[in-house]
């Protein structure tokens, strides 16, 4: 959620992919078109073995491909290699209460909302609240 604050540079962005690599509990898949076009990332973890959850997050980077389902589809490859190869029984998904379409998402793919961290972030300078989604196996 928060890489907005950053400046990005191909540099910062292969340092960040090689800690996500070298991790023991977090994995990172590209998102790409049928064409073979890298269009976004979605990231699972951190894991938790021990009590069988983890988190994910997704962004498509150019808005060309927004609401064209790639995210749906991703989320929805992730989901099944979550729960049936590494065998987890919850995955978490915060989103700010102002990204409609993800939340729209989540609903479509069946997570409901567990509860909101009030006022988590700053968006646009004001103190905005993050909304944590659930789905179970």
């Amino acid at each position: 959620l928060e890489a907005r604050h950053y400046k990005h540079t191909l540099g910062t962005q292969k340092k960040y992919i090689s800690g996500i690599t070298n991790s023991k509990n977090t994995i990172i898949f590209g998102i790409f078109t049928n064409n073979n076009i890298h269009i976004g990332i979605i990231k699972i973890g951190p894991i938790d073995n021990i009590n069988k959850t983890t988190e994910i997050s997704y962004l498509i980077g150019d808005k060309n491909y927004h609401r064209k389902g790639y995210s749906f589809d991703s989320i929805k490859v992730c989901e099944s290699f979550i729960f049936n190869k590494l065998k987890l029984a919850k995955i978490n998904a915060g989103v700010y209460c102002n990204n409609i379409a993800s939340i729209k998402l989540l609903k479509k793919l069946g997570y409901k909302k567990e509860f909101t961290k009030k006022k988590h972030f700053v968006f646009n300078n004001k103190r905005i609240d993050v909304l944590v989604f659930s789905k179970f196996k």
